[in-house]
Parts: C-alpha cells; sequence; structure tokens
C-alpha cells in the first residue's frame, strides 16, 4: 500500500479547475529495505533478523522506527537521496503519534554520505 498517497485528493474548484498534486511516492516496503540494506553492516545477527522479519511480516513501519533508531544512535551514515526518501515517506504519517520523534531522528541524526562518496564516477 501506498501511505505517501493517504491524505492527496484531487482538489476541485469551480474558480481554479482541477488542482494536480505531484509528489514523489515512496513506499513503505522500499525504504524499509533500503535502510535495512545501509544499515546492515552496523547491525547484530540479532538485530538484523528482528528487522528483516518485521519487513517481511508487514510491519514496515515498525521496522523503519527502529532503523532510524539505530541509524541516528549509532551514526550510520547514508545516501542523500535515501536521507530524502525518509523526509517525503514521513509525510503520509503527519499527526501520526510518532511523527514528531522521527521527524526529529531525520533532521537530526540521519547523517549522508559525503558527497564525493555517492557521485557516479565519470
Amino acid at each position: 500500500m501506498c501511505l505517501a498517497c493517504v491524505g492527496l485528493q484531487r482538489l476541485a474548484s469551480a474558480n481554479y479547475g482541477w488542482v494536480v498534486i505531484v509528489e514523489r511516492v515512496v513506499y513503505d516496503a522500499d525504504l524499509a529495505w533500503e535502510l535495512a540494506e545501509a544499515a546492515k553492516p552496523h547491525l547484530s545477527a540479532v538485530e538484523r533478523n528482528d528487522v528483516f522479519m518485521a519487513i517481511g511480516a508487514g510491519d514496515t513501519f515498525a521496522a523503519i522506527r527502529r532503523l532510524f533508531s539505530w541509524i541516528a544512535i549509532r551514526g550510520i551514515p547514508v545516501r542523500l537521496d535515501l536521507v530524502e526518501s525518509c523526509t517525503t515517506w514521513l509525510h503520509a504519517y503527519a499527526g501520526h503519534e510518532d511523527e514528531r520523534y522521527l521527524r526529529g531522528l531525520i533532521e537530526n541524526f540521519l547523517i549522508p554520505l559525503p558527497f564525493s562518496e555517492h557521485t557516479l564516477s565519470a
């Protein structure tokens, strides 16, 4: 299910016609797997199994929450595009009881890799 689409609606207005909202869609499972891959070298076998089982069972929100915490606590660097995906993904959870906590982790602790480490070589 695409939770980034929750709350996005086509808006109709007699004065303005149709308004189209375009936003990059971030799927929960895709983000969870990408975060798990980034964090994998820094996690114990038990932690990896825990997060992989949560993702496999469809509990992607819990897996992403755990991964955010582990990445923040351990200072695990992630790609800039992945940090941006995390921010986009969180928009779907506006008003959720964990939104403020997760937003704080993203804004204050998710550290993008230095530019030179994730750019494409010529």
